[in-house]
């Protein structure tokens, strides 16, 4: 849904074009995302010279790592444009909102974090099962047929389970 509503931004816009997506699969909270990085890459170059992000959220959720994001696209001369949060980060006013949000990003993550890790005490604490279901390996089945030569993907794959769930479960 969010791709689709930047895409109609841009349509809707004459003196914007499409460049690319920079979309990571992985949480915002982490400095080293693939797409992240990629994106300051080619920002670094002067490839684009908007960054449109759905929301500030989106392009990360750690103030500090999100800051200096922001501090490296003006200084190579990329406008940033929030989507869902009017910014202008050319003004004060606007560096003070992105910052306040920036600010306000940080603290939702770390809030998720401590109501999960208290949901996870709790659990543990009543005795209840939680996670993935332990996967059936016959691991006599298995080692027979790794000795016999079969490939750890094939047998994992015959018994329905990831090769590392099974390299881990023979190893331990």
């Amino acid at each position: 849904m969010q791709l689709k509503e930047l895409h109609q931004c841009i349509e809707k816009r004459d003196d914007w074009t499409f460049y690319k997506e920079f979309v990571d699969e992985i949480s915002g909270a982490k400095d080293s995302r693939p797409q992240l990085l990629a994106m300051r890459g080619h920002a670094q170059q002067k490839r684009f010279d908007i960054l449109l992000v759905w929301a500030i959220d989106r392009l990360g959720r750690n103030l500090s790592q999100l800051v200096i994001t922001l501090d490296d696209l003006l200084a190579w001369g990329i406008d940033f444009v929030s989507y869902t949060q009017p910014i202008d980060v050319t003004v004060p006013s606007g560096r003070f909102s992105f910052h306040m949000l920036a600010a306000l990003a940080q603290y939702e993550r770390e809030m998720i974090k401590a109501r999960v890790k208290a949901g996870i005490a709790q659990r543990i604490a009543r005795g209840d099962d939680f996670g993935r279901p332990k996967a059936e390996i016959d691991i006599i089945e298995a080692q027979e047929r790794l000795d016999a030569g079969e490939t750890l993907t094939a047998i994992a794959r015959d018994m329905g389970v990831h090769r590392s769930t099974l390299k881990r479960r023979l190893d331990g």
